[in-house]
């Protein structure tokens, strides 16, 4: 059976490793989309080149003021995402509590609601 990515109210358990590296990924690349602000980042504010702790320090306002809004607007999705993944919430819509269907999930690994939540 093919998950159309729809919702359904049991969540299922699944391998979350998959979306933490594909979550790390976007991360690394909107840090290097933005690796000039990234690199003036590091050196104002002492970042390290770890992305770990880069996006740590990432979270305070003042390190993320010399992004653009987009990248600002990703690196905090990105970062609820991993928070959800290790609270073990990832995967629920936050609004409805179903399950958001792995293939959404594969689409925009940052989501937060699902399709019916999202389009009503």
């Amino acid at each position: 059976m093919i998950d159309a990515g729809g919702p359904s109210r049991a969540p299922r358990p699944m391998d979350l490793t998959p979306f933490r590296s594909l979550l790390r990924q976007r991360l690394s690349q909107v840090l290097a989309r933005n690796a000039g602000v990234s690199a003036r980042l590091r050196q104002a504010h002492g970042l390290p080149e770890d992305w770990e702790e880069r996006v740590t320090l990432l979270n305070e306002e003042a390190a993320l003021d010399g992004l653009d809004p987009d990248a600002r607007a990703e690196i905090r999705a990105i970062q609820t995402a991993l928070d959800r993944v290790d609270d073990g919430s990832y995967g629920s819509c936050a609004r409805c509590g179903s399950f958001m269907g792995e293939a959404r999930l594969r689409v925009l690994p940052f989501a937060l609601t699902c399709v019916s939540c999202t389009a009503g």
